[in-house]
């Protein structure tokens, strides 16, 4: 199992897979967005959206998009991604 500073909702990954990744499994692109946030993402910015939701941008050499994360929101102490947006 992969962890990460974040957690994924399913949501998200079937997002992810939907409009980038068609091709991989729920596990391989759970996998896929835990690296990229670890490894690619810049750091969180607040979104024009509303209090407490943040996006962050990743840019990697496979992937980019941008998470959608709404700190308001926990599963136990993470801050949750809610979904996935085109780079």
């Amino acid at each position: 199992m992969i962890a990460g500073e974040y957690f994924i909702t399913p949501h998200a990954v079937n997002r992810f897979r939907r409009r980038l990744a068609h091709g991989l499994s729920y596990e391989e692109a759970l996998g896929r967005i835990i690296r990229s946030l670890r490894e690619y993402g810049r750091p969180p910015k607040p979104s024009p959206t509303g209090p407490g939701i943040y996006i962050i941008r990743v840019k990697g050499p496979v992937y980019r998009f941008r998470a959608v994360i709404d700190t308001r929101r926990r599963e136990g102490p993470l801050p949750v991604v809610t979904t996935i947006l085109f780079g």
